[in-house]
């Protein structure tokens, strides 16, 4: 049997060409505009860092936004110190001896006594370990304050000893160790017989390189088992709910976690409060935006549809409001009803909706009159459903774009007012208060100023690079390629 061919007037099934809808044009064009698509990807990841802030604060970075390391402030990249928030621990039981004051073998806690009014006395939630409790004051009065006191400099090169006098060099040699403390180091009369603690085995325990001098890092990660939590501890370690921590329950000293971009003036961590910073950017950008596209569509859209005096009276309040500065009006609105994250979204989006009125005004005048509006106002179409359902779906590209282009305005005017003291409080971070913390000190510490302003810069441009891409993708005078 022959294969039967096709007539002249057929078209084989494998040549026949598929038609393409226009959201499918426009999205081959947006594909093909490489930096909106990179804009896209970087938005995307930006998008996924403030969702997953939490996470990436417990797992990645080790720190939360709001802890605060007072002896580590205004540190570069790279400076390590344990976590009071996340704590990890190393499970050494070898520390358990230096924990083991008394050698009793157990760290014995107790809940902690407190007086009320009245004179009354009642038992508190929390816990006190008085072992751990010594190793902490000692951490404070001795350790803590170490370089403070003790680093003079004089044990670097003594070519300019007029300036060593005051230049410390962040090092302690021996010479500068203070001996006097170092014999009685743990300030109880009941926990002086740890033999690790006294004299230069102290100093020579610090130094676990050999060089002969310590540095503060050294002096962070000897200190670790001395800045043990007794309500973490408790909680989370002591099995059998004895307030006792054995040897088989103790989780070793606390890890050094990293500032991977150093500390800001109150010690925190700087990589932490930008990504948690990333949230409340992109938040308020997002949110203002939204407040604005609601508000400014359905004003924009009644009086392009109504037109004459209705059009005439509406659009001249606008005009009105245009004539103010934007940015009063903001900062007016933020004094009368205070600062808090909410009423910044509500300012933001209150004074950003007239551009978008306008823009759906002079969409809805040109559209109004089709064939199609004419057909539904003929069959009895109620109004509101001719302006919402008829006419505003087809104004879908002009909105996306426009919104689009909003969003970075908006984020750059949450930027200026937390920059001004009027956005996001402390200590909530956004990048506009990061940027603000880090101009103060940008001179000696340049660090903290410039990651939180490539951040920023590099999100308004990409979302410029992807609002400049959807634009032309939805203009219909864009020819196929």
């Amino acid at each position: 049997m022959t294969k039967r061919e096709p007539k002249s007037h057929e078209v084989a099934p494998d040549t026949r060409v598929k038609g393409s809808s226009l959201a499918q044009d426009a999205l081959r064009r947006l594909r093909r505009n490489k930096l909106a698509m990179l804009g896209a990807v970087v938005i995307g990841f930006m998008v996924c860092v403030a969702l997953s802030a939490d996470w990436l604060a417990r797992y990645v970075t080790g720190y939360s936004y709001e802890e605060i390391h007072s002896q580590l402030k205004l540190l570069p990249p790279g400076t390590r110190d344990i976590s009071e928030t996340y704590p990890l621990y190393d499970g050494d039981k070898n520390v358990f001896d230096l924990v083991d004051l008394d050698r009793s073998g157990v760290i014995e806690c107790h809940h902690e006594q407190v007086s009320v009014k009245g004179g009354r006395r009642r038992t508190s939630k929390k816990i006190v370990c008085p072992e751990i409790k010594a190793l902490n004051e000692t951490y404070e009065t001795f350790f803590l304050v170490l370089f403070n006191k003790f680093d003079s400099a004089k044990g670097a090169n003594p070519a300019n000893a007029a300036a060593l006098k005051t230049t410390p060099d962040g090092r302690i040699y021996p010479h500068e160790f203070p001996s006097l403390l170092t014999e009685r180091p743990i300030h109880n009369p009941k926990f002086q017989g740890n033999p690790a603690l006294v004299g230069m085995r102290l100093f020579n325990a610090i130094d676990r390189d050999h060089s002969g001098f310590l540095t503060f890092q050294e002096v962070v990660e000897y200190a670790r088992f001395m800045r043990l939590d007794s309500e973490k501890l408790v909680r989370d370690f002591d099995a059998n709910h004895d307030l006792k921590i054995s040897r088989a329950e103790f989780p070793g000293a606390p890890k050094l976690r990293t500032f991977h971009l150093g500390t800001d003036a109150d010690g925190r961590c700087l990589l932490t409060r930008l990504i948690y910073g990333s949230r409340i950017s992109l938040m308020v950008g997002f949110l203002a935006t939204l407040v604005s596209f609601l508000i400014g569509v359905t004003y924009g859209s009644v009086a392009g549809y109504f037109g004459g005096r209705v059009d005439n009276l509406m659009m001249r309040f606008v005009d009105v409001l245009y004539g103010l500065p934007f940015m009063f009006i903001v900062i007016l609105l933020m004094v009368l009803f205070g600062r808090s994250i909410y009423n910044l979204f509500i300012a933001l989006g209150a004074v950003q909706w007239l551009t978008m009125s306008r823009v759906i005004r002079g969409q809805v005048i040109s559209i109004k009159n089709e064939e199609y509006v004419e057909a539904a106002r003929a069959i009895g179409v109620p109004v509101r459903r001719i302006i919402f359902s008829h006419i505003l779906r087809n104004t879908v590209g002009p909105v996306i774009i426009y919104s689009t282009l909003m969003i970075p305005a908006v984020i750059l005017e949450e930027a200026f007012l937390s920059f001004l003291g009027l956005g996001v409080q402390d200590p909530m971070p956004s990048w506009g208060t990061l940027i603000n913390d880090g101009a103060k000190v940008m001179q000696d510490f340049p660090w903290l100023i410039i990651w939180p302003s490539i951040v920023l810069g590099l999100t308004l441009f990409c979302f410029n690079f992807l609002g400049d891409g959807i634009r032309d993708a939805l203009d219909p005078q864009v020819k196929k390629s």
